[in-house]
């Protein structure tokens, strides 16, 4: 027996084992603040998650970019991705 086998028998026995099936989330979201966050990607298809936070914070909802996420995702919306790496190095 190599390592390697060792450690892919392992690995599938972790992932067939180890799953979240009850992850706990935190509050539901209020259907007013989903009203605020589904208009905003068709206004501003180049925004990624974080400005949408900072905006709606303007506002004083307080979500996480998670949560934007997600509710833009359920509603088959999409936004901006993530940047990789910054031009300032």
């Amino acid at each position: 027996m190599t390592p390697g086998t060792l450690r892919d028998w392992h690995r599938r026995l972790v992932a067939k084992l180890w799953t979240y099936p009850n992850r706990p989330r935190g509050p539901a979201v209020a259907a007013g603040t989903t009203a605020l966050v589904v208009p905003l990607p068709e206004e501003k298809s180049s925004w990624g998650y974080r400005p949408f936070q900072g905006e709606l914070l303007r506002l004083g909802v307080r979500l996480a970019a998670s949560t934007i996420a997600r509710m833009v995702k359920d509603h088959g919306l999409s936004l901006a991705p993530r940047r990789s790496g910054s031009a300032l190095r």
